[in-house]
């Protein structure tokens, strides 16, 4: 005997759970559009830090401080790189000084040691183990070549 019961408890308990189920199905409505909001305001608050963080005449300016910082040198020679970072935070400037293999480009380098300092999971220490995980900046990328 399919259909509804003609028991009035178990016809309440059917009604009961009908609406619930009616409410959930609102509910995860509503919850969907919050989520497309949150999540459409988080892309939007990403992209506008992506943009402030990155000067407009950056690549001008990685370009022209590389090619006159950098004296002719063979090509294939290892390089010396210093990386300028600050911070309103930090006190002075951190310099991070490595030696880089033939063919590593100086900036991708200074790419890794600001992405690390901006990384709270990064192991590595720079700056005097600094603690400081933002506000940081590079500022100047200068090569040399290898000392012998």
């Amino acid at each position: 005997m399919e259909g509804p019961s003609r028991n009035p408890v178990v016809r309440l308990k059917e009604l009961h759970v009908a609406r619930m189920n009616a409410d959930f199905q609102e509910r995860g409505k509503q919850m969907k559009n919050k989520l497309f909001q949150i999540v459409g305001s988080c892309m939007l608050i990403l992209f506008l830090a992506a943009v402030a963080g990155a000067p407009a005449g950056l690549a001008a300016e990685s370009a022209s401080s590389t090619q006159a910082s950098s004296p002719s040198t063979t090509p294939g020679a290892a390089t010396t790189v210093t990386c300028d970072f600050s911070n309103p935070g930090y006190s002075g400037w951190c310099r991070v000084t490595k030696q880089l293999r033939p063919g590593r480009r100086p900036r991708g380098f200074c790419a890794q040691v600001l992405s690390c300092l901006k990384d709270v999971r990064c192991i590595r220490t720079y700056c005097n183990a600094t603690t400081i995980r933002t506000g940081w900046k590079l500022e100047k990328v200068e090569t040399a070549p290898k000392t012998q």
